[in-house]
């Protein structure tokens, strides 16, 4: 193994959180904004048909 130096553990920290906070978002935020703001009164077939 060869030592990481604080750079790598930094990108790799950083890396890390975004990936949490990016999939967060698009797995738990996203849906309830469409539903609530751009679904409202929409079928649910025709709101799942929009996502494409």
């Amino acid at each position: 193994m060869f030592k990481h130096n604080k750079a790598v553990w930094g990108w790799a920290l950083y890396d890390w959180g975004n990936s949490a906070f990016a999939t967060t978002v698009m797995a738990g935020f996203f849906p309830i904004f469409f539903k609530q703001y751009w679904s409202t009164g929409a079928d649910v077939n025709l709101s799942t048909a929009q996502l494409g």
